[in-house]
């Protein structure tokens, strides 16, 4: 990520050379490298004696049976860490054309919740970018550079982790995106509800434990993520 970073300011060092604010650059890129490091951190303990598996899924987006993009999961475990790297994009046009892409992050170490982030993007334009970080026995939330401490127990599970396993047994699960914890609604025959504060519900479908479709509705939309059974193992 921070190569990338670099890259990209170098290579466009001489149109912004005489805009950037480079007090915020390094800022930037400090941040960035933090969240890098966070992940090399939690991903490579013991390689020595390490079981490593991955797993990729993707889910088609439709509205009105239209596909409209796609929601791609990495699923990466090694020992007792498991990352979930979440790739996105939706293309909608109302009126006018509205391209959205995000990118999101989970990682768990022995089954709780250490760091997650995600960061979105409309029309190449930001609007999301915010990360959580178990530290000292305490989440911290942080967005675009502002911290804030939340009253949480331990996390098991967020929202990604819905798309790989049925939830039995679990009444509640972690939303990045609204920093709270929200309640499971079993409806019955291997389906499930959740109610999110803007009033929007996402509603899970299940077959022999995995995830295969998501209805997501809000007030003014109903979008459905249907999944593409080519999963890649290794």
């Amino acid at each position: 990520m921070a190569l990338i970073y670099l890259i990209y300011f170098f290579k466009n060092r001489n149109k912004f050379s005489e805009k950037i604010d480079l007090k915020r650059f390094y800022s930037s890129f400090l941040r960035k490298l933090k969240y890098l490091f966070v992940f090399l951190l939690f991903s490579f303990s013991n390689p020595e004696e390490s079981s490593n598996t991955s797993e990729t899924i993707v889910f088609n987006v439709s509205r009105h049976n239209d596909s409209i993009g796609f929601v791609e999961i990495k699923r990466k475990k090694l020992d007792n860490v498991t990352n979930y790297i979440i790739d996105s994009e939706v293309n909608v046009r109302v009126i006018f054309n509205f391209k959205a892409n995000g990118h999101e992050r989970s990682i768990y170490k022995d089954d709780v919740l250490v760091y997650s982030s995600m960061y979105r993007k409309m029309n190449d334009k930001l609007k999301l970018d915010q990360s959580l970080t178990l530290e000292n026995g305490r989440y911290i939330f942080k967005n675009r550079g502002k911290k804030e401490k939340l009253p949480l127990n331990t996390i098991k599970h967020n929202l990604v982790t819905l798309l790989y396993k049925e939830p039995k047994g679990i009444h509640e699960v972690y939303s990045d995106r609204f920093k709270c914890m929200v309640e499971i609604v079993f409806l019955g025959s291997e389906k499930y509800k959740i109610s999110l504060p803007n009033n929007s519900t996402s509603t899970y479908y299940y077959k022999n434990n995995e995830c295969i479709k998501v209805e997501l509705k809000g007030s003014f939309y109903k979008v459905d993520l249907v999944r593409k059974f080519q999963n890649v193992k290794s």
